[in-house]
């Protein structure tokens, strides 16, 4: 009867064992995919692929353009560390004053992108380290 009891408490423990395990490697993949979210991504273009700008297109742009920002420096390094998550580290680098840039690296500290982020618009342009593929997405959406 003893034996019953035991045999019973381990298989229980390691029910217990394999549903965290589930669960940890679950949130893992919501962090990882979180960061590649195509829903997240608003469009992916090589830089060959990137369009040229008409007159009346850079006429527009520069009519829009005004010294307020609707970001700064800090929310958009905020905003960045919340998309990629924990699993990635987010840190400032050098870059122009509206459209600072940010380095990505993976935890195993290796880079991921380069990031440059116009303050005005919150239009973010990703970099894919290696494979140097261009993603642009919205930090305010």
């Amino acid at each position: 009867m003893k034996a019953k009891h035991e045999i019973a408490a381990i298989a229980v423990m390691l029910v217990v064992c394999l549903l965290f395990a589930a669960c940890a490697q679950k949130a893992e993949v919501k962090l990882t995919d979180k960061a590649t979210d195509p829903a997240l991504i608003s469009t992916t273009t090589t830089t060959a692929e990137m369009p040229s700008k008409t007159e009346s297109q850079t006429e527009t742009e520069s009519d829009k353009n005004t010294d307020t920002y609707t970001l700064t420096a800090d929310d958009a390094l905020t905003e960045l560390q919340e998309f990629y998550g924990t699993l990635y580290t987010v840190k400032k680098a050098k870059g122009k004053e509206d459209s600072p840039a940010y380095t990505v690296t993976d935890k195993n500290g290796k880079e991921y992108a380069t990031i440059t982020v116009d303050l005005k618009t919150g239009t973010a342009t990703e970099k894919i380290a290696g494979t140097g593929e261009v993603n642009k997405f919205n930090l305010l959406v």
